[in-house]
């Protein structure tokens, strides 16, 4: 099966995308009792793209098919108020530029693990499935301070790609993501409240369609997740 017959023949339909809203989930803490953690969840998931391909001819059982995923630039941060002074203060902030994103485990270029569900697979088996989540968890509160703002921002590129054993590629479908999403606390409200946040922006596909797209594919440093942790640090190994 050549690269032609890839591009041209092999794959007739994508599936397409589907983007969640973000939400504030407090962990083992309530209104007025113990501090304890709140999540800022970019989604739910935050983006999900479906490779249900169909193809014609033979199915090439060595080329393998699944997502790519790469952080073109991300950053996310806290900022914590003073509970008696009212002064606002910078809490947690972590960033990552021209990274490959994946989770724990998988090798380049994939971003998940052989047979999980973003593949790789075998191609003509198992669709391909990519969800992400970007998130951020910090404590509701320690002394004096109290969580006042979550946000968290970023442009991410994902491609379905189909690659043989040789390594030749064929990116099949592209998308683009612009994450730009804050939740703000009310004045007065108890950080473990979910009904004192106020949700701002979200996760939007700048681009979407056949072949590569304007993403960058090349060589990242990996920023590999580990999957079933509260949070998925997006920091960068130097």
């Amino acid at each position: 099966m050549t690269k032609e017959y890839l591009r041209q023949e092999g794959f007739k339909r994508i599936g397409t995308g589907t983007i969640g809203p973000p939400l504030v989930r407090p962990v083992g803490c309530s209104p007025g009792g113990k501090p304890g953690n709140v999540g800022f969840f970019a989604g739910s998931p935050a983006w999900q793209m479906n490779g249900n391909y169909t193809f014609c001819g033979p199915a090439d059982r060595s080329i393998q098919v699944g997502f790519v995923q790469t952080v073109q630039g991300a950053a996310n941060g806290s900022v914590d108020r003073d509970a008696t002074t009212g002064a606002l203060s910078k809490g947690y902030t972590e960033c990552v530029v021209n990274a490959r994103d994946c989770v724990a485990g998988a090798n380049p270029p994939w971003y998940g693990t052989r047979g999980s569900p973003p593949g790789p697979h075998a191609f003509g088996g198992t669709f391909p499935v990519l969800s992400d989540t970007p998130n951020l968890v910090r404590v509701s509160r320690a002394g004096q301070k109290r969580l006042q703002d979550l946000r968290y921002q970023g442009i991410f590129h994902v491609w379905l790609i189909a690659r043989r054993s040789s390594g030749t590629t064929v990116f099949v479908h592209h998308w683009s993501i612009a994450l730009a999403a804050a939740a703000v606390l009310s004045p007065g409200a108890d950080p473990c409240n979910v009904s004192g946040w106020q949700i701002l922006g979200g996760a939007a596909a700048t681009a979407k369609g056949p072949g590569p797209g304007l993403g960058e594919a090349g060589t990242h440093r990996e920023v590999c997740k580990h999957i079933g942790e509260a949070v998925y640090p997006l920091t960068s190994p130097r």
